[in-house]
């Protein structure tokens, strides 16, 4: 027989599984995030503006608007099908008067113990294993940046602006 406590036993069960999982995933895209920084190959990760204001090359958020709002992934939600999606923004003019920068979709989520990832509007999709070294996301960052010089390159190119 069921009884209430089976019930919320079961209920309490599934939500330490999708807190694990939020939790894996939140990792999983803060390291996918720190691989691309060090992939960039820069000389530090601040700019300065003409103000003097120190501004991050690379952040993390979403677009809302046409403006960037900068959300550090360890405090985003999941969508629907329990996917982190999310924006990198990379800055690509980083002169005093600059700010300039090209936002790539990110979304990230889990399935048959291992991550999926998809960047820009899901054109390139990766199987990655959950658990390894950073390397292991070496293919999406390329992607990434691939995605950032696309757009640079297009004639109807997307530059968010500060």
């Amino acid at each position: 027989m069921i009884t209430y406590k089976n019930i919320s036993s079961a209920f309490n069960d599934l939500a330490l599984k999708q807190e694990e999982r939020l939790s894996i995933l939140r990792e999983s895209a803060s390291n996918l995030v720190n691989e691309y920084i060090n992939s960039l190959g820069l000389e530090g990760v601040m700019w300065s503006d003409i103000k003097g204001k120190q501004n991050p090359y690379i952040e993390t958020g979403w677009l809302e608007g046409g403006d960037f709002k900068r959300e550090n992934v360890y405090r985003m939600r999941p969508d629907a099908d329990l996917y982190l999606e999310f924006h990198v923004r990379t800055v690509v003019n980083d002169k005093p008067i600059g700010g300039d920068g090209v936002v790539v979709i990110v979304r990230i989520g889990i399935e048959n113990d291992v991550l999926i990832i998809e960047t820009g509007k899901k054109e390139f999709r990766f199987i990655v294993p959950l658990t390894g070294d950073l390397t292991r996301f070496h293919d999406v960052v390329e992607s990434m940046k691939s995605l950032v010089m696309r757009t640079l390159r297009s004639v109807r190119h997307s530059v968010s602006f500060q």
